[in-house]
């Protein structure tokens, strides 16, 4: 890439970095990357037992379901440097009610992966859910579906091309017959999209 374009991402980062949350993560990335480097440790990935795959397990579950009470209407994420909880509240003005919790730690990974972004400061940082973060719940979603059942597929749809799914349902009226048909169809897919993919 052009010198100016990596300056402008560094910048972005940079720019990031105001959140004390973020920033507080990052510091931590980096230390722990020295320190590591320092003691000339394997990855982390080549030893895998079952209490780190339980633990990730667990971790995912966890996500998905902050992320789907985010994804909900007026849903905002509340967390602070000073709490070692963050909390997930719904509704507008005095009808906030709190929908989950979560721990800071959780709600930094959230932020980091770019799944959620601040949209107010001060002594509590308010966030909320990102379109990567609504797109990775969808992906998840689908291959924690996939995980507990068989589709009975010959080839099992892409995970990655679900996230850009949105399923909803049509009704349909066959020529020469009055009764309407309901059929599942993808709201984000339209016969011009598909004419628009095709080779000329």
């Amino acid at each position: 890439m052009h010198p100016s374009t990596v300056l402008r991402r560094i910048r972005k980062i940079e720019a990031k970095r105001d959140d004390p949350l973020l920033d507080e993560i990052l510091t931590r990335i980096s230390i722990k990357s020295k320190t590591n480097s320092n003691k000339n440790e394997v990855c982390m990935n080549t030893y895998i037992t079952p209490t780190t795959c339980q633990n990730e397990i667990t971790e995912k579950k966890d996500v998905i379901r902050i992320l789907r009470r985010l994804c909900e209407k007026n849903a905002f994420l509340v967390m602070a440097l000073s709490l070692p909880k963050a909390v997930v509240m719904r509704g507008t003005g005095k009808s906030q009610v709190r929908s989950a919790v979560l721990s800071r730690e959780l709600g930094q990974s959230l932020l980091i992966k770019g799944w959620i972004e601040r949209t107010g400061g001060g002594k509590l940082n308010r966030y909320e859910v990102t379109s990567a973060g609504r797109a990775s719940l969808k992906r998840m979603i689908y291959e924690q579906l996939e995980t507990q059942k068989a589709t009975g597929f010959a080839e099992a749809p892409n995970a990655f091309q679900e996230q850009h799914r949105e399923w909803g349902e049509r009704y349909v009226t066959s020529e020469g017959d009055a009764r309407s048909q309901k059929i599942k169809v993808n709201l984000r897919e339209s016969p011009i999209n598909m004419l628009g993919r095709k080779k000329r």
